[in-house]
C-alpha cells in the first residue's frame, strides 16, 4: 500500500488537477442543488474529504490546493458568503497541510525502510563469494610448491582486493556495527 501511494506521490500535477476538478464539480453540484444544500455539513465535509484524500495522495501542497478550491465553492454556494463561514478556510488549510505532511513522512520513511533493507540484501549477497575467494586465496597461499613471480602477483592482489572488500562498509553486517558501537569503536558508515 505505501509503494502505491509513493508512485501516487510522484505525479501531484495530475493529481492536483483531478482533485480541483473534483472540488469543484462536487461543490458547484452541492451548491446549486437546495436538496443537497440543505443537509447541514454536507458541503463543507465533503470539501476537506475531498482535499484530505487530495492531501493524503498528493502531498501538502495538493491538499492546499484542493482545499482553497473547494471552499472558494464552498462560501458563496453552501455557506452563503456568510462571514462566520470564513473560519472555515484556515481550518481546512491547516488540516489538509498537516495530513500532507504526515502522508510525505510516512513514504519517506517507507522508502528509506526499503533502500536500506535492498542495501542489506545486496550486501549479503556480495559477501558470501568473497568470502569463499578469500578462503581460496588462503588456500593458494598455504599450499606448498612452486609458484611463478605472475602466480604470486595475482594471489596477492587477489588477497588485497577481497580483503578491501571485506572491510568495505558496503558490505558491513548489522551485527558488527552494533559490536563496534559497543566496544566504543566508531563504525566506518
Amino acid at each position: 500500500m505505501l509503494g502505491l501511494l509513493a508512485r501516487i506521490q510522484e505525479r501531484p500535477v495530475i493529481i492536483a488537477v483531478v482533485g480541483i476538478a473534483l472540488e469543484l464539480g462536487i461543490m458547484s453540484l452541492a451548491g446549486s442543488d437546495d436538496a443537497i444544500r440543505g443537509v447541514r455539513g454536507i458541503g463543507g465535509e465533503t470539501a476537506l474529504s475531498l482535499a484530505v484524500i487530495g492531501a493524503l495522495f498528493g502531498g501538502p501542497v495538493v491538499g492546499v490546493l484542493m482545499a482553497a478550491a473547494g471552499w472558494a465553492v464552498f462560501f458563496p454556494t453552501i455557506a452563503g458568503s456568510r462571514l462566520s463561514s470564513v473560519i472555515a478556510l484556515p481550518e481546512w488549510l491547516l488540516t489538509v497541510l498537516l495530513v500532507g505532511l504526515l502522508s510525505r513522512a510516512i513514504v519517506t520513511v517507507e522508502r528509506h525502510r526499503v533502500e536500506a533493507e535492498r542495501d542489506r540484501e545486496a550486501a549479503h549477497a556480495l559477501r558470501a563469494p568473497v568470502a569463499t575467494i578469500r578462503g581460496l586465496v588462503d588456500f593458494l597461499r598455504r599450499r606448498g610448491g612452486p609458484r611463478s613471480p605472475e602466480e604470486e602477483k595475482v594471489v596477492l592482489a587477489l588477497g588485497d582486493e577481497t580483503d578491501r572488500l571485506l572491510s568495505s562498509p558496503l558490505l558491513e553486517r548489522p551485527s558488527d556495527r552494533r559490536e563496534a558501537a559497543e566496544s566504543g569503536q566508531e563504525s566506518p558508515t
